[in-house]
């Protein structure tokens, strides 16, 4: 009999099914779940991949997990595809691609998320009447959005008018952002997240994560000594804080940030330092409040 990956090359996926039923030997599942998947039978991959699935992750970890999220959003499972990947962050660490691909996993979930919202593009017309006369935030967001794709800078009064107003910050720093984008050079009063009021020129903000500064700091906690997916989480609470903080530049403004942000990532873990001085606390108490208190807006 020809090997399993000569069947599967001739294209004979019916009898690679039948040779490998009731197999679980991790070439068996992993050329039966392919010729599921070429057979577009993608309801029973899925059952496949979840019932084996630690078996598939430690012969072909990447492989699991990239086919793992194209099914769940093949079904538009986005819920699932987020307990999946929580799944996968608390596997043993098995090497630094996969780490990465984690690292990714949340922000590749949402723009799936994002793809399926806007499969059915809306003209223009109507991304206006729903910006301007939006039923709730998520469906403002989601035309913001849209806007975005477009040349948006007619509609720069508009924008403007989302951004001081008093909508959730995920909507009003979006909004923000767009007229970053466009260098709008007026004047503008922006609602920060302590519901201060800063008067700011978009054209002069430079955007998150970017930057000579911002660069460096995620380097250091790349470099950070403990475990990979310690650094994972670093960096996942460094970009939450960052976003629900801007405009203010915290990575510049705040040079105890990385110490802070440790200390948080600990104590989440049961892990704190009891050394710690009382500064870095203080700012790792601000920041886990800035964040319960500015949660993100879930597409």
């Amino acid at each position: 009999m020809d090997s399993l990956k000569t069947i599967f090359d001739n294209g004979d996926y019916q009898l690679i099914l039948d040779l490998t039923k009731g197999h679980e030997d991790v070439e068996s599942l992993s050329y039966r779940l392919s010729a599921l998947l070429s057979l577009m039978k993608i309801d029973e991959a899925l059952d496949l991949l979840l019932s084996n699935r630690a078996t598939l992750f430690k012969a072909k970890p990447l492989q699991t997990i990239r086919t793992n999220m194209e099914l769940r959003f093949a079904f538009k499972q986005f819920d699932q595809a987020y307990e999946d990947a929580a799944f996968y962050e608390d596997l043993p660490y098995v090497s630094q691609e996969v780490e990465e691909e984690l690292r990714g996993l949340k922000e590749k979930i949402r723009a799936a998320e994002r793809a399926t919202m806007f499969s059915q593009r809306k003209d223009e017309d109507e991304i206006i009447g729903i910006i301007r006369n939006p039923k709730t935030d998520f469906d403002l967001l989601a035309a913001l959005n849209q806007l975005k794709k477009l040349d948006y800078g007619i509609y720069k009064s508009e924008i403007r008018a989302i951004a001081s107003s008093k909508r959730i910050k995920d909507v009003r720093t979006f909004a923000l952002l767009m007229l970053v984008g466009i260098s709008d050079k007026d004047n503008l009063e922006f609602i920060d997240e302590n519901g201060d009021v800063l008067s700011l020129v978009p054209a002069l903000l430079e955007p998150p994560f970017s930057g000579e500064a911002y660069a460096s700091f995620i380097s250091k906690i790349h470099s950070y000594g403990k475990d990979p997916s310690f650094a994972v989480l670093l960096r996942d609470l460094a970009d939450q804080y960052i976003i629900a903080s801007y405009p203010k530049n915290v990575v510049v403004d705040e040079p105890k940030l990385l110490d802070a942000l440790v200390y948080l990532a600990s104590s989440y873990l049961g892990e704190q330092d009891k050394n710690c001085d009382d500064e870095t606390k203080s700012l790792a108490a601000k920041i886990e409040h800035i964040l319960q208190s500015n949660p993100p807006l879930r597409y």
